[in-house]
């Protein structure tokens, strides 16, 4: 998480300044106290609020949360915009950010849903996911 907390801040530092200007939005929306960082039950209720229900989880937020304070940073807070506007996936058997290689239902994949309508699973959960779904579909790395 660390490298992709570097890649966003990266990005963040060379975007243009209106597409800054957005994800300090996005950041000060979440704060909804506006003490300067964002707690798991603002994360909680931005990510419900917003759509964001796949997200919308205590895995994914302390996954994310690196500095292990229960509490983005701003730092944290960009990873987290950069994430939903690069819209990486997450595994739909742990709930975590895929920050590797994952596998995809290409059945899923194929209705005309593209990334949004896709079921994935991270390399960690495919052996035990595996079990627990019942389909003859086909998978794919990504």
């Amino acid at each position: 998480m660390e490298d992709l907390q570097l890649i966003s801040k990266a990005y963040f530092d060379a975007a243009a300044e209106n597409v800054k200007q957005l994800a300090r939005d996005f950041v000060t929306e979440m704060d909804h106290d506006s003490d300067g960082v964002v707690c798991l039950s603002e994360f909680l209720y931005f990510t419900k609020v917003k759509g964001y229900v796949r997200m919308s989880n205590p895995h994914f937020f302390k996954q994310l949360n690196t500095s292990g304070t229960g509490k983005f940073s701003f730092d944290e807070a960009i990873t987290f915009f950069y994430i939903t506007a690069s819209a990486r996936p997450l595994c739909e058997a742990c709930g975590r950010l895929v920050l590797g290689i994952f596998f995809t239902c290409v059945q899923c994949y194929s209705n005309d849903a593209g990334e949004a309508g896709t079921f994935n699973i991270c390399s960690d959960c495919s052996p035990t996911a595996s079990s627990r779904i019942r389909t003859t579909t086909f998978w794919t790395t990504s």
